[in-house]
């Protein structure tokens, strides 16, 4: 039983098919977590915690999901994350032990929602550019997806549908800028996330349509017997990115509440009929001040993934091989943990995932991810706006043959 177990982790050999043909579809399916410092240092473990802008990857309720210190009618939520570790030349992006490195990586993602009463809606897009290959098969990668959608929370914010669509934008380039392929093409998603008030856990679902890409044309196209190539390259027929449905529970230990209902200052329900607007506005901050700090947050989730019909992995591509990439469906296992361990100062998370097997030469991949937010000073930005707290973070996935670190400024909540 033992060796039966060591053996799921253990690195196959496989036999590869040169690419002869052009029937074969790039399986763009990304295996790391890649996103904020919150949601990398919990190991992805998100689609219950989808809120504001960070969550709109993992779960289209969170256009509508107002974070506890949201008590306007109004408010906004801007997100930026970059990364630009350098580390992934020596180690296994793809997760399938041929060797093949991947320089040069950066991650951007840049989010902006808006939020008018119980309706919320925004976009967030997610930037990924590495080279990848060796010698004079090096190709220059820039993978493009963007999330935009709308959503509407019912009884008091305790209750969120989310309703978007996803869009991917692929192209793959020689290093003197030489095109080999353009695809673009766009799917549905849609979420749900219940958040009942005084309860200490949550529960997130989102699914979302596959993206089949078609390609546009580029120059320099031959096409030689009947196979499509760009300077000696064969290319693919389409670029697809599976569907997925992902569960999340989440549940919060200690003093602090995980959920709360949203209740404008104008609705009377928030106190006595004779009091004004102001009075009531600044009671309710008052209450959220008080609210205590200290918590323990578990958070799990379960994702599937669809297949790819006649797929191989960017890799396989670079390197002209038929290692087939998404031929049955996959299952991710999310798990994160997050604490204040200083009140209003240090934040601290960690987290476990196994990375799917797409590849036909990979197998289950287990990760480790910590991380760590530190509150450093107050700041009004040049008394343009309120005082916030200026926060610095930090985060680690690693795994074997991979490591990725992060460093990331922000506010703090």
């Amino acid at each position: 039983m033992t060796c039966c177990l060591l053996g799921l982790f253990r690195q196959p050999v496989a036999a590869q098919e040169p690419l002869e043909r052009n029937d074969f579809n790039i399986d763009a399916f990304t295996g790391p977590v890649l996103g904020s410092s919150r949601v990398v240092g919990m190991a992805g473990a998100h689609t219950a915690l989808a809120t504001d802008i960070d969550g709109a990857h993992w779960n289209p309720a969170s256009f509508g999901s107002r974070p506890p210190y949201e008590l306007d009618w109004f408010e906004y939520g801007l997100s930026l994350s970059y990364f630009a570790p350098g580390l992934f030349g020596a180690d296994d992006f793809f997760n399938n032990g041929s060797g093949i490195d991947v320089d040069g990586f950066s991650f951007l993602s840049l989010g902006l929602r808006f939020q008018f009463g119980n309706f919320g809606f925004g976009g967030d897009t997610r930037i990924q550019t590495y080279t990848t290959g060796s010698g004079d098969d090096e190709v220059d990668i820039l993978m493009i997806e963007s999330h935009v959608g709308v959503a509407y929370a019912f009884f008091d914010g305790q209750i969120i549908f989310g309703l978007g669509a996803r869009v991917a934008d692929l192209r793959i380039n020689l290093p003197d800028d030489t095109r080999l392929t353009h695809f673009t093409g766009a799917g549905v998603e849609g979420g749900l996330l219940l958040k009942l008030a005084d309860f200490p856990w949550r529960l997130g679902v989102a699914g979302r349509s596959p993206v089949e890409s078609h390609a546009e044309l580029v120059e320099g196209v031959e096409v030689i017997a009947g196979v499509k190539t760009v300077r000696g390259i064969i290319i693919p027929n389409k670029v697809y990115m599976p569907w997925q449905v992902q569960i999340g529970f989440a549940w919060q230990f200690g003093a602090r509440p995980l959920n709360r209902k949203w209740i404008p200052a104008e609705d009377p329900q928030v106190g006595l009929e004779s009091e004004n607007e102001e009075a009531i506005d600044e009671r309710t901050r008052n209450e959220y001040r008080v609210i205590p700090r200290t918590y323990w947050l578990i958070s799990a989730d379960l994702i599937l993934t669809g297949p790819t019909r006649n797929g191989i992995g960017v890799d396989g591509f670079v390197e002209q091989v038929r290692r087939r990439s998404g031929e049955d469906l996959s299952l991710g296992f999310h798990l994160g943990a997050e604490t204040e361990i200083v009140d209003n100062r240090l934040k601290l998370r960690a987290g476990f995932y196994l990375e799917p097997a797409r590849n036909s030469d990979s197998v289950l991949r287990p990760h480790g991810t910590a991380g760590l937010e530190v509150r450093m000073f107050d700041w009004d930005f040049f008394g343009c706006f309120k005082p916030f707290g200026l926060k610095v973070s930090l985060t680690v996935d690693g795994a074997e043959r991979y490591l990725d670190i992060g460093i990331g400024i922000g506010v703090w909540h």
